[in-house]
């Protein structure tokens, strides 16, 4: 007796707390609905586009605002005789044809149709009353699961990626010849200077030793002044060799022989005007490195 009313106790318990949960949580979610009502949240929602493909697409102008057309010359040289850059443009122009033959595959073509024609003799009748019979085949796939348009989407995201790799190592060959472009510049503005230096005190050096020869000078302002000679032609020495390594380095992005022979003006380019505000994320996502490799990611979800 004891156990069934000991039984009867807990069931009832359950039931209590049952009732009092389900009316807890109806409550609960009641002040939910009004909150997010409240919050006037969309009912869709939709991730936006942190990097655009169409955005590598952008021109630059930051070469031409230099307004330098030896520069600009140099950069088209480079681009021209570069063997990487021709490979890359090889790897993009094979890989839009592959996106194009997989694209293909979701239209029909003459080559999934075929038609069949024959004569047969009817029943009774010779062959010259026989029926003549026409069939046509085809073996197009229709795309119902999307098989074929995940393998498009596959082949696009790839050829994309690889055209970006192609215009990122365009700026690149181009930001590396303008360096170095201006490295060759500077480093013969240098040596000029330098040049200048050494005729101010090999004259010093001249009239110094005369006002010691007459003894209006000293033997240490000799040394001295042979002692800054000798600096000066030290750096003079330092900087040719810089401005050869320069030409060198130069010539080889240009795709000729490294003689340090190139003809480059004395004379640095116009600082162009700076660059416009904006967000730092917004360069990033304008970058083609990035936008490959965001690219890469959408071919492997595909």
């Amino acid at each position: 007796m004891r156990i069934n009313q000991l039984i009867t106790l807990m069931i009832m318990t359950l039931l209590t707390v049952s009732c009092a949960t389900n009316t807890s949580n109806q409550s609960s979610q009641k002040d939910a609905d009004e909150a997010v009502t409240d919050l006037n949240v969309p009912d869709t929602w939709t991730a936006p586009d942190l990097i655009k493909y169409e955005d590598v697409h952008a021109p630059t102008k930051w070469i031409e605002s230099f307004n330098d057309p030896v520069m600009l010359k140099l950069i088209e040289e480079g681009k021209t005789n570069n063997l990487n850059l021709k490979v890359t443009a090889a790897n993009m122009d094979k890989a839009w044809l592959l996106a194009g033959q997989s694209s293909a595959a979701l239209k029909p073509t003459a080559a999934d149709l075929s038609l069949g024609a024959g004569a047969g003799a009817g029943k009774g009748n010779s062959s010259a009353s026989g029926q003549f019979k026409v069939g046509v085949k085809v073996s197009w796939e229709l795309d119902v699961w999307g098989r074929l348009k995940a393998g498009v989407d596959t082949a696009t995201a790839n050829a994309q990626s690889v055209e970006a790799d192609y215009i990122f190592a365009q700026q690149s060959l181009s930001a590396s010849i303008a360096k170095s472009y201006l490295k060759v510049i500077e480093t013969k503005l240098q040596a000029d200077l330098t040049k200048k230096n050494q005729a101010i005190l090999e004259k010093t050096m001249r009239i110094t030793q005369v006002r010691y020869d007459n003894g209006m000078n000293s033997a240490q302002d000799v040394a001295v002044n042979k002692s800054n000679l000798a600096v000066v032609k030290e750096q003079l020495i330092t900087l040719e060799g810089s401005q050869r390594d320069a030409l060198r380095a130069l010539e080889v992005l240009l795709g000729r022989y490294p003689s340090a022979s190139a003809d480059i003006p004395d004379v640095l380019p116009d600082l162009p005007s700076p660059p416009p505000a904006g967000m730092p994320s917004e360069i990033l996502e304008r970058r083609p490195d990035i936008v490959s490799a965001e690219r890469k990611i959408a071919q492997a979800y595909n």
